[in-house]
């Protein structure tokens, strides 16, 4: 009966130590759940069809879009390819010297 309640104490012991090394995880756990949750709303309040519409005119509201910024991206990496090829290709100065005209009048239009 001795070994049995010894073995029944070291059990105990061993359930108390997991326990305490334990419960720090889930409280770290429950943290991130908590702030998961939260972020998670706020995507959803900021995504939601009930946000306000962009300021501006409504007839400028492609601009907002993925298409929009497609261009964009694609005009600057012309730009930036125009650079770079104009100093090699001196012969084409004209045609360098006309997208840097048509570069800027989309940058400042």
């Amino acid at each position: 009966d001795s070994k049995v309640a010894a073995r029944k104490g070291q059990l105990e012991d061993l359930l108390k130590l997991w326990a305490d090394r334990r419960q720090p995880f889930l409280d770290e756990l429950a943290a991130i759940e908590q702030e998961r949750e939260a972020t998670l709303h706020e995507i959803e309040m900021l995504t939601s069809a009930n946000c306000e519409r962009p300021p501006g005119p409504a007839h400028l509201k492609w601009v907002d879009g993925f298409s929009f910024a497609s261009v964009c991206n694609i005009i600057v990496a012309l730009n930036l390819a125009s650079m770079m090829l104009a100093p090699r290709m001196h012969e084409y100065h004209v045609m360098f010297k006309v997208a840097d005209y048509l570069f800027l009048f989309w940058y400042t239009a």
